[in-house]
């Protein structure tokens, strides 16, 4: 698993930490999602876009993938152990810490209870949440609310 992009689960949330100097062509992607981020609470929501993370599990290991119907912004490999978490909790949404530097976990999350590190309120639809919510087409695309 590439250490400066990763997903853990801690305290019934998900969150994904994406690194900078290992992560450089992630990093810049997610750039193109600036101005579209909303402050509530001391956290960033991104609104306004059909960006959204999606569960990938048909390939040899299952993928958190963020996307938008134009672009993929990064492909996390993830756990069984946040395969289920993802299935069973409904989440709607993650916590994307985006650092310089390559951090662990247990720090990122010490970081992140403090406010000593930004991190951005993402949605994440399952396939029967996306089908509830959006009108798609054929592809699956997002192309309005229901």
């Amino acid at each position: 698993m590439n250490k400066g992009l990763y997903a853990f689960v801690k305290d019934d949330e998900l969150f994904v930490i994406i690194c900078k100097t290992e992560n450089p062509t992630e990093w810049q992607q997610l750039r193109t999602l600036d101005g579209w981020e909303v402050e509530s609470d001391d956290q960033f929501y991104i609104m306004g876009t059909d960006a959204r993370a999606e569960l990938e599990k048909t390939t040899s290991e299952p993928l958190l993938i963020y996307k938008s119907n134009e672009e993929i912004y990064f492909q996390c490999s993830i756990s069984n152990e946040i395969v289920d978490f993802l299935e069973t909790k409904e989440t709607l949404g993650f916590f994307l810490i985006q650092s310089e530097l390559s951090i662990g976990k247990e720090q990122a999350y010490k970081m992140f209870l403090e406010n000593e590190i930004e991190s951005l309120i993402c949605a994440f639809y399952t396939e029967n949440k996306k089908n509830e919510i959006f009108e798609l087409d054929v592809e699956g695309n997002i192309t309005g609310l229901k």
